[in-house]
C-alpha cells in the first residue's frame, strides 16, 4: 500500500447543480433499490458500494488496453473480497455493460447487483431525460461524484479517469493499492 497525498485542486473546481442534483438522485435510487441505508452527510462509507470503471472503448483496445477479462476479474475479486455486493458500473459500452453484469450474478455465492447511472435513473424518467441531454464529458461529472463515494473504487491504470477518481478518493481513505491484480488498483 502506497500513502498518497497529492494538493487538493479538485475542490476548486465545483460541478454545476444539475451534476450534482444527477449524482445524488442516482446515490439516492442505488441506496434504496438495494437497501444500502446510504448516509448522504457523510462521506466514504463502509460496506455500501464497488465502485467500478471498466475501460473498454474502441481507443482503449487500440492501444491495448487492459482486457475486459481481466477488468472483469479485478473488478468482481475486490468486491468479492470486500464483501459487497453492490457495483456501481461506469462503461460506455452497452454490450460490455450486459456481459460484466451476466458475470457478475454467477461469480460470489451471492449475486453481485450492478447498477448504472441509466438503470438508476430510469426509475426518475424526467431525470432520465436531462442525464440523456448531458454530453459525455458532463455524464463522466455524475459518474465521477458517484465514484467518489463508494466504499472501494476499481479503475484500470491506463485511465486518466479512473486516476483522477482514485486521488481524489484517496483523500477520504489515505492508502490506494496499484497494481492489487494486474492491469488495475483498488483503493
Amino acid at each position: 500500500m502506497i500513502p498518497i497525498s497529492f494538493p487538493n485542486s479538485a475542490e476548486s473546481s465545483v460541478p454545476n447543480p444539475e451534476i450534482r442534483t444527477l449524482a445524488s438522485t442516482i446515490l439516492y435510487t442505488l441506496s434504496r433499490k438495494y437497501n444500502l441505508r446510504y448516509n448522504a452527510s457523510e462521506g466514504i462509507q463502509g460496506d455500501k458500494y464497488y465502485g467500478a470503471h471498466l475501460r473498454t472503448g474502441a481507443d482503449a483496445k487500440a492501444a491495448n488496453w487492459t482486457s475486459f477479462e481481466k477488468q472483469t476479474q479485478n473488478y468482481l475479486q475486490a468486491c468479492k473480497h470486500n464483501q459487497l455486493r453492490v457495483i456501481y458500473l461506469v462503461c460506455t459500452s452497452e454490450p460490455d455493460i450486459h456481459r460484466f453484469t451476466s458475470l457478475a450474478h454467477t461469480y460470489a455465492p451471492h449475486d453481485i447487483h450492478v447498477a448504472t447511472a441509466a438503470h438508476l435513473l430510469a426509475l426518475h424518467p424526467k431525470d432520465l431525460t436531462t442525464y440523456a441531454a448531458l454530453s459525455s464529458p458532463q455524464r463522466s461529472l455524475v459518474d465521477y461524484e458517484v465514484l467518489l463515494k463508494s466504499t472501494v473504487f476499481g479503475g484500470t491504470v491506463e485511465s486518466s479517469f479512473s486516476w483522477n477518481v482514485g486521488a481524489a478518493e484517496t483523500r477520504g481513505v489515505g492508502e490506494w493499492d496499484v497494481g492489487a491484480a494486474d492491469g488495475g488498483f483498488c483503493l
